[in-house]
């Protein structure tokens, strides 16, 4: 049993059915003369169906090419030959992040709170390790228009911040 065509398919075999029809009527226009004056003699066409026809023509090209669009598989990126695909080993700033995450306690903290609790790294190498803690997944962060970035703890960064017992509550370790 043959699965069904997609759209695009169909549409394909209509156009070519069309065509098909077209060049045999003309070829037979020529063979029978009778149909050639029939075909060649004047037509008058409303120019309503004429612009029916083009909007027709471009909605079936709009909707053929959103198929094929839709049918084609997102491409997933390969792993980089060499790196290790490990368990993730925090460093200390990203630790410091981790500890200041754990004490706000399920709270999204804006990233100039961060960086002020932080005090003694530079505010781009604090923000470059919560980004590295999103992309490993023991954070999440979100955007909101009045504060900037905002950050928790999550998934495995929450599970480490139980391990080593970082307080909650608390004000985190500087340093």
């Amino acid at each position: 049993m043959s699965e069904p065509k997609p759209a695009v398919g169909r549409i394909v075999e209509g156009i070519v059915a069309a065509l098909g029809a077209s060049t045999l009527t003309a070829v037979g226009a020529f063979i029978w003369p009778s149909a050639r004056t029939w075909l060649t003699g004047e037509i008058r066409i409303p120019g309503w169906s004429v612009a029916a026809v083009i909007i027709v023509a471009i909605t079936a090209v709009f909707v053929a090419t959103r198929a094929i669009a839709s049918n084609r598989s997102p491409i997933q990126p390969a792993p980089l030959a060499g790196l290790d695909q490990g368990a993730f080993d925090p460093t200390a700033l990203q630790m410091k992040c981790v500890a200041a995450l754990r004490f706000y306690d399920d709270q999204w903290v804006p990233f100039d709170d961060m960086a002020g609790v932080i005090a003694n790294d530079s505010r781009a190498d604090v923000r470059q390790a919560l980004e590295e803690l999103v992309r490993q997944g023991w954070a999440k962060d979100r955007l909101n228009t009045i504060t900037g970035p905002s950050y928790r703890l999550a998934g495995a960064g929450l599970d480490f911040a139980r391990q080593h017992k970082f307080p909650v509550g608390q004000k985190p370790v500087r340093g």
